[in-house]
């Protein structure tokens, strides 16, 4: 069984399972629980993980490393790489 002893102590927060690292917790509660994390959006309009998509179904934009990883396998590492703050 692995450990998880790093839990997530915000109210409500449904993420129980806690994480291994300490770097992981920190890294959860800047992008779930702050205005910081998940900047990145998708720049093209009709993709799920546009600005306008993901808002629509109330999701936040993605991390940096999400974000890449998206271009290079859905487009394949075609178009900008623009960071969305707004």
């Amino acid at each position: 069984m692995h450990v998880r002893p790093f839990k997530c102590d915000v109210a409500g927060c449904s993420l129980t399972t806690g994480f291994p690292y300490k770097k992981d917790l920190k890294r959860h509660q800047r992008d779930k629980h702050t205005d910081e994390g998940g900047a990145y959006y998708c720049p093209y309009s009709w993709c799920n993980y546009s600005r306008p998509q993901r808002e629509q179904n109330g999701r936040k934009g993605m991390r940096h490393d999400n974000y890449m990883r998206h271009m290079k396998k859905v487009h394949y590492g075609f178009g900008q790489w623009p960071r969305e703050t707004e």
